[in-house]
């Protein structure tokens, strides 16, 4: 045993390594599957194929395992073996493996699925007892499936023909739950990996389980009744609510293929046909767990949202849509607005403790009590998305019956009134919203717009009012005034949503204020009923020790804002709240005359600003971007070390620090260094280049050809030969005219010697004054000698007057550089030096603003002693940079040798 477990060990290191062991294919595939087949069960599935499923039973000569091993050592190396096969597969399936490695593993599992029936000892630990063992099994079967989809473009037979005999039993058992789940795997496998014709696949596979899988999904999903043989089955054979939970995310993947690839099948079309199973499923005395899964699952469907945590790749939609989508969801709609309707909300059970995070376990002792707002949440999203879907199939069919809409809520708020306790009552019929929805905004706001959309259809139908619409908690102006307070009217809430995606704010923002517009009396009709009413305080409750809560509480009753003071009394002043916008801050408001407003939204004896930036609390809506910006760039936390904030490093008790203000002066002396260079280049180093004998040469120039000068600058400075054939039938030159044309032009543009050398010299003058400089400031500091003074009071350390000086020339200098980059020699890492430019000065910045100074005045030193050396070779650099790429080229008297045509054919032409 000792041996086959450092086999496997070894074979575990060279997954990791992505390299090939020492051992032949076949004799390690021969261990792995003598491993796995030891554990076959006796009343396993079996499929008829000729040969011996169990690789010991072959006299092959590969290493056999004792048989005085104990149990649990045989199922430690099973599972370890069934480990390495999984993660195996995923290593093939992977893009990014090795290719020897790749091909060494492929023919191991080639070997062991075609000549030692890996497959069917997978299939046989289905039904194993031992939970761990039979889900790793059914792992690395899924994985091994996929790796032969990749390899043959087909499905395994042997898993294929298992799975559906399972499903066609439709007996719940360990055995179901595992080809559930493995089909589960394989179908998001398939959809998130890089297989061809993942629309022809997927509809291949799921068309063999089309006739089996109705009946499977009726029987699995309806409750019995103790008794029955389904019960009968359960005690100590299988967990019932595993194989629903199972079924259910299968349920949803193929609900994500259907949306992602257009796969139409019957499999995936049942859970909108027969969506009253599943309904039942949630009134059944299932387990809490199981009906709530499956109560998420109809949100997410309705909602269009299903399978967003798979990260799947966007995928092309084929040429053929699914037809039966739209009829097919009216059908669920159908469905769920009938059961609602005979009194399915009655049924529906919610724990009394809160679940944390939506998940599926409840808070534990000490918690605070309080309804599963997962459930409720879930079942008003379904009852709403499902009165739109239909009001707006009504729409589109223009059919003269209508919808009533207060049926349906009526029975949504007596069923929220039965759930939510003595300190979550609704004060409001419309508070509802704010109560059930307050911690998820992406509901909220769906929710909000959707009864948004309800009402305005009722409207439409003449069918309420804004009493009815109140007392059945769907009016339009209440909503938002409630969602207002839940965020204690915070402007900068309200942006966040409105620039957030995961919401639909926008556009139930821009609808209201639509709607608003329209409908001005309405609102302020609500504002008095709602001013004493905040869900958000009632969701809050008061605790037993009379804690008060303070987060987003409104001001005390005898407390008002003075904003609001300054608003007429029939406006919405006579709420409790303040206008989010100060509209009488603006200094460019203009009086209006009463009734010269032919819209809506007319107040009399109120003034119309007209301004260009909107304004919050007397300040514009630029500047409170700015300052918060400001405030986020500067955060003490990203610049300084704990506990120390920017008032820790202000100047007192003889200490000097470092400002940003200091480092404005580096911008005027960038320009004091372009003039010094301009007069340097043309009285310094022009003379010294001449005494070094370093003169420009005249270079040809090209004959003028706007055929050629055209292609020159718009494609190609070096064109391949059909192009020079192109050009000398355009140009009416001969194909050595037009070549001879393109080498003069490109000599034409490559700098002088001369220019080179004075910018080289330039930088070699400044980087050695610098270092010479550097020396003399730091020659008699500590930290030169000793780099842990470096550290010493960090970041407590004054600044000396010859840092600032150092700090402000270097980067002056590199500013200077970055000005002047546009008009320099253009070398072909011209955008390689303009970042380099940036990070410079960007470093510079950070370590001047942090109070890096110390160790950044070591580091410029440095680097101003390597730049010196560096410059001394700058002109050799530069010409080797300008080198054309692929030949080089000489002329002498009118003809020309060709050395290289960038192929390594020599050839030598002359041009008489």
């Amino acid at each position: 045993m000792d041996r086959i477990f450092l086999v496997l060990q070894e074979v575990d290191h060279g997954l990791l390594q992505g390299i090939q062991l020492g051992k032949e294919s076949r004799e390690l595939a021969s261990i792995i599957c003598s491993v796995i087949c030891e554990h076959k069960s006796q009343e396993s599935w079996d499929f008829p194929t000729g040969k011996s499923s169990c690789v010991g039973e072959e006299n092959n000569g590969a290493l056999t395992l004792p048989t005085h091993k104990s149990e649990v050592q045989q199922k430690e190396l099973a599972c370890f073996a069934l480990s390495i096969l999984e993660r195996m597969s995923s290593f093939l399936l992977s893009s990014n493996h090795p290719l020897d490695g790749s091909l060494y593993y492929k023919e191991v599992l080639r070997t062991s699925l075609e000549d030692m029936e890996l497959m069917l000892n997978l299939v046989s630990l289905f039904s194993n007892q031992d939970n761990a063992l039979s889900h790793l099994a059914v792992k690395c079967a899924s994985t091994v499936v996929l790796f032969q989809l990749l390899e043959t473009n087909s499905f395994n037979r042997i898993w294929q023909q298992m799975s559906f005999q399972t499903f066609q039993r439709g007996m719940p058992s360990n055995e179901m739950a595992a080809c559930v789940w493995s089909l589960t795997a394989i179908v998001k496998g398939l959809m998130k990996g890089t297989y061809k014709c993942k629309n022809e696949t997927l509809e291949k596979l799921l068309v063999e389980f089309d006739p089996v899988f109705p009946d499977l999904y009726t029987r699995l999903l309806s409750w019995r009744e103790p008794g029955t043989d389904v019960a009968a089955c359960q005690v100590g054979l299988f967990n019932l609510e595993t194989v629903q939970m199972t079924l259910i995310d299968l349920l949803e993947v193929l609900t994500v293929a259907r949306v992602k690839l257009h796969v139409c099948s019957m499999s995936q079309r049942i859970l909108y046909l027969h969506a009253s199973v599943l309904l039942q499923l949630v009134n059944s005395p299932a387990h809490y767990v199981v009906k709530k899964k499956a109560l998420l699952l109809l949100k997410r469907v309705l909602l269009q949202k299903a399978g967003e945590d798979l990260a799947l790749e966007e995928v092309q939609p084929p040429a053929q849509a699914d037809d039966h989508m739209t009829t097919d969801m009216w059908t669920l709609v159908d469905s769920v607005l009938h059961v609602i309707h005979s009194g399915w909300l009655h049924g529906i059970a919610v724990s009394a403790k809160a679940s944390f995070f939506g998940g599926t376990d409840l808070s534990g002792p000490g918690s605070s009590e309080g309804p599963d707002f997962v459930i409720l949440r879930g079942v008003s999203l379904i009852l709403l998305k499902s009165l739109q879907y239909k009001v707006q199939h009504i729409s589109e069919e223009g059919s003269l019956c209508s919808v009533d809409i207060q049926s349906y809520l009526s029975p949504l708020i007596v069923f929220l009134r039965q759930h939510l306790i003595q300190k979550h009552q609704l004060c409001h019929p419309c508070a509802w919203v704010s109560l059930v929805f307050g911690e998820q905004d992406d509901d909220m706001i769906e929710a909000a717009k959707i009864l948004m959309l309800l009402y305005l259809y009722q409207r439409r139908m003449n069918a309420t009012s804004d009493e009815d619409a109140c007392s059945t908690g769907y009016n339009p102006h209440c909503h938002f005034i409630f969602l207002l307070k839940s965020v204690a009217f915070d402007h900068s809430v309200l942006l966040d949503f409105l620039i957030s995606a995961e919401t639909c704010f926008l556009e139930y923002f821009v609808g209201y204020l639509k709607f608003l517009w329209e409908n001005w009396e309405g609102f302020c009709r609500v504002c008095p009923d709602t001013q004493e009413l905040d869900p958000v305080e009632q969701r809050r409750g008061s605790s037993a020790s009379g804690q008060e809560s303070t987060a987003r509480s409104e001001l005390p009753a005898n407390q008002t804002d003075p904003q609001c003071d300054r608003l007429p009394e029939s406006s919405i002043a006579q709420s409790s709240f303040c206008p989010l916008v100060d509209y009488a801050s603006s200094d460019n408001s203009e009086s209006e005359e009463p009734g010269n407003s032919d819209g809506p939204l007319d107040r009399p004896q109120m003034e119309k600003p007209e301004f260009n930036c909107v304004t919050l609390g007397g300040q514009s809506f630029c500047t409170v971007m700015l300052q918060t910006i400001s405030e986020w760039f500067w955060w003490d936390r990203i610049w300084l070390p704990l506990n120390l904030t920017w008032s820790d490093l202000e100047d007192k008790d003889g200490r000097v620090y470092a400002k940003v203000s200091d480092l404005y002066i580096t911008i005027p002396f960038s320009v004091v260094f372009l003039i010094m260079r301009y007069l340097f280049e043309r009285l310094i180093a022009t003379p010294i280049a001449a005494s070094f004998g370093i003169k420009d040469t005249v270079q040809q120039r090209a004959a003028d050809n706007p055929v050629l000068e055209a292609y020159f600058s718009s494609h190609s400075r070096n064109p391949t030969q059909s192009d020079i054939a192109g050009l000398s039938k355009k140009s009416s030159w001969t194909r050595r005219q037009v070549e001879r044309w393109f080498r003069r032009r490109r000599n034409q543009d490559r700098p002088g010697l001369l220019r080179k050398f004075r910018e080289a010299c330039w930088r070699f003058v400044f980087y050695l004054s610098a270092f010479i400089g550097g020396l003399t400031a730091l020659y008699d500091k500590p930290w030169l000698y000793d780099t842990h003074e470096v550290w010493s009071g960090f970041p407590k350390q004054s600044m000396l007057e010859s840092q600032y000086w150092y700090y402000v020339l270097e980067m002056s200098f590199y500013g200077s550089l970055l000005f002047s980059v546009a008009f320099d020699i253009k070398r072909k890492d011209f955008k390689e030096q303009i970042i380099h430019h940036f990070a410079t000065l960007t470093l510079l910045a950070f370590s001047w603003c942090a109070n890096y100074i110390r160790i950044g005045t070591l580091v410029m030193i440095i680097h101003d002693a390597s730049d010196v050396l560096l410059e001394l070779t700058g002109d050799e650099r530069s010409d080797n940079e300008e080198e054309e790429d692929g030949s080089n080229t000489t002329e002498e008297d009118g003809g020309y040798q060709k050395v290289s045509n960038g192929t390594g054919v020599g050839s030598v032409d002359s041009d008489h």
